[in-house]
């Protein structure tokens, strides 16, 4: 076996006949080192009353920092429907490049974006996001990914989405057929991407 050593503090790596490299590392995930940097938050768009059983854009998230933005989990929470029949479940739809509509005009900001480490002052000021109503309206983009839910229950999906700068995503539900009134809320996990090495 081969030792190859730093001339500087003596500590050493050996090599094997296999030429593989024996290591004690520690290692950590991209989120968790965003957490250590105060760059990991929360984002929530709080209750939300839809009171039809048409596509209702409910969150929208712009990235306007200089580093990648990555959604890790996604979860959306769904009360029971007033009104609503099982001819048509709830459906989720996340889209990709939305540009425009009254959800952005309107620029209601979410309940809730939270630093996910509590010693860091970072706010994400440039993490822009925006919560809709019945009636709003989210403009150009591409749908990328639909979900099925029952009413009364909270879908957790890892999702593993990168939002570079200047990039945005937005997600819109449709309620129960026939809904009158349903309260839902859509949370993300994400990160900032500070280590570009990959």
């Amino acid at each position: 076996m081969t030792v190859i050593r730093d001339p500087n503090s003596g500590n050493g790596q050996h090599v094997d006949e296999d030429n593989r490299a024996h290591v004690n590392a520690v290692t950590q995930g991209q989120d968790e080192d965003g957490l250590h940097h105060g760059k990991a938050y929360t984002i929530n768009t709080g209750s939300i009353t839809l009171t039809d059983a048409v596509d209702t854009p409910v969150l929208y998230i712009k990235n306007n920092e200089v580093d990648d933005l990555i959604i890790s989990v996604g979860s959306v929470g769904l009360s029971a429907s007033t009104g609503g029949t099982g001819n048509q479940q709830p459906i989720v739809t996340v889209v990709r490049g939305p540009r425009g509509g009254t959800i952005v005009d309107n620029a209601t900001a979410v309940d809730i974006k939270a630093n996910r480490n509590f010693g860091s002052a970072l706010t994400g000021d440039n993490i822009i996001a925006y919560k809709g109503v019945t009636g709003n309206t989210m403009l150009n983009g591409a749908d990328m990914a639909i979900f099925w839910m029952d009413a009364g229950t909270v879908l957790n999906a890892n999702v593993n989405i990168l939002i570079p700068p200047g990039s945005s995503i937005g997600v819109n539900l449709k309620a129960s057929g026939s809904n009158t009134s349903m309260n839902a809320y859509v949370s993300v996990i994400c990160h900032l991407d500070t280590d570009h090495s990959a």
